[in-house]
């Protein structure tokens, strides 16, 4: 973290920005990334893949309010600024995909599940149920949404038992 603020002089760094706008919103995002890092290869031995350091600065406005955030990543990829760019919001799409199907499907925003290790354990579980609702419907000719083949599961019990053989 500290490295990005004031970097070695002389190594080199690719940088990429991009900005989108829509929505009444502008997000901007530079992505730095640092693959002359033998340094960090000395203190991390432990590490033998380690090729790059990455920052992400990304910017969000709507209307007046605006934010910003700082992220870093260490990686075993030789990618430059431009595609790990890609790659990372590629990464982030899935992420908010899961946690957009787990609300929706499950109501997981929700949830009053808070005592000890409750909410891990849920979520394992919704987790689990997703992907074998996932294997079954790849088999299926109709695909149904997620939502709608858990609403199967409650009213047909060869629907249901075609997720649970999943998990036996």
């Amino acid at each position: 973290m500290t490295w990005f603020t004031s970097p070695v002089k002389g190594v080199a760094q690719d940088i990429y920005q991009q900005v989108n706008k829509g929505h009444g919103r502008i997000e901007s995002r530079e992505v730095t990334v640092c693959q002359q890092i033998d340094w960090l290869q000395e203190r991390h031995p432990q590490w033998p893949d380690l090729h790059s350091m990455i920052k992400v600065s990304f910017q969000h406005q709507v209307g007046d309010k605006k934010s910003q955030e700082n992220r870093y990543y260490i990686s075993s990829s030789k990618l430059d600024a431009k595609q790990m760019a890609q790659s990372i919001r590629q990464h982030w799409g899935i992420e908010n995909q899961l946690h957009w199907v787990l609300d929706v499907s499950f109501g997981e925003d929700l949830s009053r599940i808070r005592k000890g290790h409750a909410a891990h354990n849920m979520a394992v579980i919704r987790h689990a149920v997703i992907n074998a609702v996932n294997l079954v419907r790849e088999k299926q000719t109709k695909k149904r949404s997620i939502k709608q083949s858990l609403k199967l599961t409650g009213w047909n019990q060869d629907a249901l038992a075609k997720i649970i053989d999943v998990f036996f």
